[in-house]
């Protein structure tokens, strides 16, 4: 008696049929879908905003550009109308959304063609690798966006859904990488726009079924029969490559914990702190770029690291250690998000930091590089730039290959020399790993 209590207690609780109301739904959606006049300019407002939070590295503006866009309502008329066997719904869904989707993409390619800005930031990058998280936070935020927008007594849950699954940074990301030529940013955050698109409509669709929602019928059986084959035919279409993402993504991301641990337990031995790991995947050898603070690791440490991997049979990986000549203290003073920056500026650049930064610059390159050819004569200038908060920056690595001893000696001297022609206390030394034999 206690456990049926128990029972029918959780089943109230979690009810969401009870105050469901089917028709306003259905009407609210489906008027909801068509884009035009003021939908449409609210859409080339919300791209303009969030291109514009994005170029400045404004978070405030990106969440502003979100809670004005209408992107959500196609996207949830293309799961009500597969959940409901709407044909004419879902084709005007699709429409709208291809409309809505050239739209935002279109005003923002025209601003980033516009800006006098146009810089890579932290919020761009952090928009072109779609991530599990990125899917799970896709599917739970139309979970409770059509659960919200089912209800008869509508609640305040639509804005925070607007935040949570970010349409319309991620296709404004995509069209900066188009204005600028930058095809990685445009994949990579366009390919992020259709996951989050896909995972809503399959989250909608969902909830739309087991609330029971009356399905369209047709006098003609046939004409009925073929309808849902097209309808079935799509979804699969559409969620069968998420689904392989998602598999592929989950695999990647135990492959990526397993190594962190190695590496880990072994760094901490070693008196080295790893600031961030990142696993660069090619068709032969995948890299394991490691970001440190620390001792400078010798060839015959990195055969070490190299051997762990190959003993947990993780035979295809090379590791990359890239030092950032600062203390431990040094690092921790350091907010968080200009060092994870810097890492990603990195990434993006390889070896080359974009002119603009180079043009905001302290120095100038060719300075800095012509005092260290006669200062240092063993050392070659990579990169310089200038982060946020105006902290410099030097990439450099070592002509040809010396004793680990000298290379501690010279790269403490070189780092002491750059504090004081920049006039900084603290300035961020990276020693490329690619030295001359």
């Amino acid at each position: 008696m206690f456990l049926k209590r128990i029972r029918v207690y959780i089943r109230r609780v979690l009810d969401i049929r009870t105050g469901s109301g089917k028709e306003e739904t259905l009407a609210e959606i489906s008027s909801g879908v068509s884009l035009k006049g003021f939908n449409f300019w609210m859409i080339v407002c919300s791209a303009l905003i969030a291109s514009l939070g994005l170029d400045t590295n404004s978070t405030a503006v990106i969440i502003g550009a979100m809670l004005i866009s209408p992107l959500m309502n196609p996207i949830l008329g293309v799961g009500l109308s597969l959940g409901i066997n709407d044909r004419e719904l879902f084709f005007l869904s699709l429409k709208n959304l291809g409309i809505a989707t050239f739209a935002g993409f279109f005003a923002s390619v025209i601003y980033f063609k516009l800006t006098p800005f146009g810089n890579v930031t932290s919020e761009m990058v952090a928009r072109t690798t779609p991530t599990l998280l990125d899917v799970l936070i896709a599917f739970f935020g139309g979970v409770a966006g059509i659960v919200s927008g089912t209800r008869k007594y509508k609640t305040n849950a639509i804005p925070g859904v607007a935040i949570a699954t970010a349409l319309m940074p991620p296709l404004c990301t995509s069209g900066f990488g188009f204005a600028t030529g930058r095809w990685d940013f445009f994949l990579g955050a366009f390919y992020l726009f259709f996951i989050n698109a896909v995972f809503i409509s399959l989250a909608t669709f969902l909830i739309i079924k087991y609330l029971k929602f009356p399905v369209k019928t047709f006098l003609d059986k046939a004409k009925e029969r073929k309808n849902r084959r097209y309808m079935i035919a799509f979804l699969i279409l559409v969620v069968s490559p998420s689904i392989y993402f998602l598999y592929t993504t989950y695999m990647q991301l135990n492959e990526k914990n397993k190594i962190d641990n190695i590496l880990d337990a072994r760094m901490s031995k070693d008196s080295i702190d790893m600031l961030r790991s990142d696993i660069i995947r090619t068709d032969s050898v995948n890299y394991v770029n490691i970001y440190h603070t620390g001792k400078i690791l010798s060839p015959e440490k990195k055969k070490i690291y190299d051997s762990l991997l190959q003993a947990n049979d993780l035979h295809n990986f090379k590791m990359n250690f890239k030092r950032l000549n600062m203390s431990k203290d040094e690092v921790v003073n350091l907010s968080k998000s200009i060092v994870e920056n810097y890492i990603k500026d990195i990434e993006q650049k390889a070896k080359q930091i974009s002119d603009s930064l180079k043009g905001t610059s302290l120095l100038s390159s060719e300075q800095i590089e012509k005092e260290t050819k006669y200062a240092f004569p063993e050392i070659k200038i990579e990169n310089t730039g200038i982060l946020s908060d105006s902290i410099a920056t030097v990439m450099y690595s070592f002509k040809k290959v010396i004793s680990l001893k000298d290379e501690e000696t010279i790269s403490d001297n070189f780092y002491n020399f750059l504090k004081v022609r920049y006039n900084k206390d603290t300035l961020i030394l990276i020693k490329n790993p690619k030295t001359k034999k």
